[in-house]
C-alpha cells in the first residue's frame, strides 16, 4: 500500500501492532523560537530519518539525569536512533 502525505505537520501514516511510521513536515510550532516544551520518549525506541530539507533533534540528558538542551543538526538519509532505556539520542 502506498500512502502520500501532502499536508504540513505530523501524521502517523502506518500503524502496525507495536510500531508506527509517521511523517513530520514543516510546522510553525516546531520552529526553535516557538518551542515551549520537549517530549522525552521513554517507553519505546524512536527512529528519525531526514529525507529532505533541514531539521534538528534536541536532547536534554537521560531519563535519570536531566541536562542542558543539545541541538543535533540532522543529516539527510542518516538514521538517528533514540533508545528507550536512555531517553536520549544515540549514534
Amino acid at each position: 500500500m502506498k500512502t502520500d502525505f501532502h499536508d504540513y505537520g505530523y501524521q502517523a501514516i502506518i500503524n502496525f501492532e507495536s510500531w508506527r511510521v509517521a511523517v513530520l513536515k514543516y510546522y510553525d510550532a516546531l520552529i526553535a523560537e516557538n518551542i515551549v516544551s520537549l517530549q522525552k520518549q521513554i517507553l519505546t525506541d524512536e527512529v528519525f530519518v531526514l529525507l529532505n530539507g533541514s531539521c534538528n533533534l534536541y536532547s536534554a540528558g537521560t531519563v535519570e539525569i536531566h541536562g542542558m538542551i543539545e541541538q543535533i543538526p540532522m543529516e539527510k538519509h542518516k538514521v538517528y536512533n533514540v533508545k528507550k532505556e536512555y531517553g536520549m539520542l544515540l549514534p
